[in-house]
């Protein structure tokens, strides 16, 4: 039995607005091991709302279970692999800025709850990877099927039409979506690899099965020594509707981080900081709705999984409560 997580704490000043800790999180993981072959895990968050009541939720909780090297189920609720950042790269000590892409957060939230496409789902996976002839290549592979999207939710006036994914779906169990994620990652030398990947998700949300919603993302990411890492997503989702026709979601972000310990300068406290940027874009397909984010980043490595990261960024959006920028602070610690 091992218990692993992060926790941590958020600082928020928005543009014309007074400052505040919006965000502390705690995430325990819990693993248990029973055999060579099957492994338990679960990840409970707590975090506080902008209330001030206390939020408890079940990030995932699965069974996983390895027939072999190249094959393995999972069953319960998992992060979806749409993409990389919500099953790899969501905790905070993992993700080199304070807030979450637009993709996966939505515009003016700081957590993941009101992103265009789901972060977990329930149902089954399988997946796995084999390596690519003779070379260091590695090709990996993941197919689920899960309960899928569900209701959308619409007002005439103010814009805000959006899919649900993690709530009240048990109705759609007899017509599950299905998705995947296939991937190529190759090491060419220490430290350099680049990993290129394509996924997606279809099925229908409504009661009827008779409108669908699906997605598409394409991922990359690049590591050029041990301290540039240049990574990106780029997301599309369709979604149709009973009286607007197909809405057409869409978002991307691009991000380029450097530890400056590549400097090779005789500095130990310069060494332990990472410059981080990161272009954000996001369509909602409603009234009009875009928003562009460039946020600019710096990091300091207390340890390995101890970070202070502080971020400002430029917001222009066309939905106007949320055309301002924003300052963010964070401490993030992973065990």
């Amino acid at each position: 039995m091992v218990v692993a997580g992060s926790a941590s704490v958020l600082y928020n000043r928005e543009e014309g607005k007074n400052g505040s800790f919006l965000l502390g999180q705690f995430a325990p993981i819990l693993l248990f091991r029973a055999n060579d072959k099957v492994l338990l895990e679960s990840e409970l968050e707590f975090g506080l709302n902008s209330d001030g009541s206390t939020d408890t939720e079940l990030e995932y909780a699965q069974l996983d279970y390895a027939f072999d090297d190249y094959l393995s189920f999972v069953g319960g609720k998992f992060l979806l692999p749409l993409g990389t950042f919500p099953e790899k790269l969501h905790p905070a000590w993992i993700n080199k800025m304070p807030t979450l892409p637009l993709v996966y957060t939505g515009v003016g939230q700081m957590m993941h709850d009101t992103g265009i496409v789901p972060f977990s789902d329930i149902g089954a996976q399988a997946l796995g990877g084999v390596h690519i002839g003779q070379r260091d290549a590695v090709f990996t592979y993941a197919g689920y099927l899960v309960n899928g999207a569900y209701d959308f939710e619409h007002s005439d006036d103010t814009g805000k039409d959006q899919f649900s994914f993690e709530k009240g779906n048990d109705y759609l169990n007899g017509s599950p979506s299905g998705g995947g994620r296939v991937a190529v990652f190759y090491p060419w030398s220490p430290y350099h690899d680049v990993e290129v990947g394509f996924s997606g998700q279809i099925g229908t949300w409504d009661k009827n099965n008779e409108l669908s919603w699906s997605a598409m993302v394409g991922d990359a990411a690049l590591h050029l020594g041990p301290y540039t890492e240049v990574r990106g997503e780029y997301v599309h989702t369709w979604g149709e509707t009973p009286d607007k026709g197909t809405l057409e979601p869409e978002g991307a972000f691009a991000q380029v981080a450097y530890k400056l310990a590549g400097l090779q300068l005789d500095l130990p406290l310069i060494s332990n900081f990472e410059a981080v940027f990161r272009y954000d874009y996001l369509d909602r397909d409603v009234t009009g709705s875009r928003t562009h984010g460039y946020a600019l980043g710096l990091n300091y490595y207390v340890t390995n999984t101890l970070l202070l990261k502080g971020a400002y960024e430029f917001i222009d959006s066309s939905n106007a409560p949320y055309d301002h920028n924003r300052l963010t602070f964070q401490v993030a610690y992973g065990f």
